[in-house]
């Protein structure tokens, strides 16, 4: 998993950094894209949950439900989405190249 401040793997958890885009792509499923492609990552890496935080400042406002969207839970300060053999029902547009 390429870290770059983007993200780290740690035990059996992939951990989101820093999740920058710029607002004239939201709502166009680039989000969900990108979750999936993470969901793959984390998969290949036998992580079993995927986790971040979600710190609120006057820019940010627009996603603030964005980790629930994508079918995360809280618990407590952190974000986590627990990894299983089910698809989860995140639908895109976007179609990409893995690699």
């Amino acid at each position: 998993f390429p870290s770059h401040d983007i993200g780290r793997i740690e035990k059996k958890s992939l951990w989101i950094e820093n999740w920058v885009m710029s607002c004239r792509v939201f709502t166009r499923t680039l989000e969900e894209a990108i979750f999936l492609s993470l969901l793959e990552i984390a998969k290949t890496k036998k992580c079993s949950e995927i986790r971040g935080y979600f710190l609120r400042t006057e820019k940010n406002e627009y996603v603030c439900n964005l980790y629930e969207r994508l079918g995360f839970e809280m618990a407590g300060k952190e974000y986590f989405y627990q990894i299983t053999d089910k698809a989860p029902s995140i639908r895109t547009k976007i179609k990409y190249k893995n690699g």
